[in-house]
């Protein structure tokens, strides 16, 4: 999980030119964002940014790392979008069974309106 973080962290500093905005951005501390990017440098056994003063540059490893990152991204978003779609269209019938009282006090629609009324299909109890 923490390269992923670590990734998403690496990409969004560099797009931002700040660590401390990046960190922002996704919820970190600057010390927990600068312990992802050492991180990053360590187990990359690479120097992927040169910190100088307030901005930061990109070594030459840091900018071939940075293009394949932004695959990476950007698949990743496709990734979610695909879940979120498919959870956004869920389809089917949903029946619920409940006495007329508390579906009463629990759905302002039935009590204020009949539109939901007309979407309702009234069934004979069984026997």
């Amino acid at each position: 999980m923490d390269q992923l973080i670590q990734i998403e962290l690496f990409v969004r500093t560099v797009e931002l030119g700040s660590i401390s905005r990046a960190a922002e951005e996704l919820g970190l501390s600057n010390a927990a964002a600068s312990w992802h990017l050492r991180s990053l440098d360590e187990r990359l056994s690479a120097r992927l940014l040169e910190r100088i003063t307030r901005r930061q540059c990109l070594t030459e490893g840091g900018r071939t790392y940075h293009q394949r990152c932004l695959i990476i991204v950007a698949e990743l978003a496709v990734a979610e979008l695909g879940v979120n779609d498919s959870n956004a269209k869920s389809t089917g019938v949903l029946r619920v069974t409940s006495s007329v009282s508390f579906a009463m006090m629990r759905s302002p629609s039935l009590k204020h309106g009949q539109s939901a009324h007309r979407a309702c299909q009234r069934r004979p109890p069984r026997s």
